[in-house]
């Protein structure tokens, strides 16, 4: 797909923000539709990870409430936190696994 490729190569230097605007460009194609614009992401960037249909929704939102794709600040500690606590367990265990692992 020209389209496609031509998007990857003016956003190639920051993959996640090409992923995002690629999300809502796909949202826009869709009319809104999440599911659709799914459909066509997968279409588009058939070698990406495809997000579940609520991530364009979300995207979009965030898009539209902040300006830009960044979360506030306050939304990025708060997520930070969680992740580091959900990680943790796995995190121990390799080192259990790996007694050598410099962390």
């Amino acid at each position: 797909m020209l389209f496609a490729s031509v998007f990857k190569e003016v956003f190639l230097k920051n993959s996640r923000l090409y992923e995002m605007t690629g999300m809502v460009l796909m949202h826009g194609r869709a009319f809104g539709n999440g599911l659709e614009a799914r459909r066509l992401h997968g279409q588009a960037f058939p070698d990406w990870n495809l997000p579940d249909h609520r991530a364009f929704n979300a995207v979009v939102q965030r898009l539209r409430q902040n300006g830009g794709f960044r979360r506030r600040t306050s939304d990025w500690s708060r997520q930070e936190t969680n992740q580091l606590l959900n990680a943790e367990p796995e995190i121990l265990n390799v080192v259990e696994e790996n007694p050598g692992i410099s962390v």
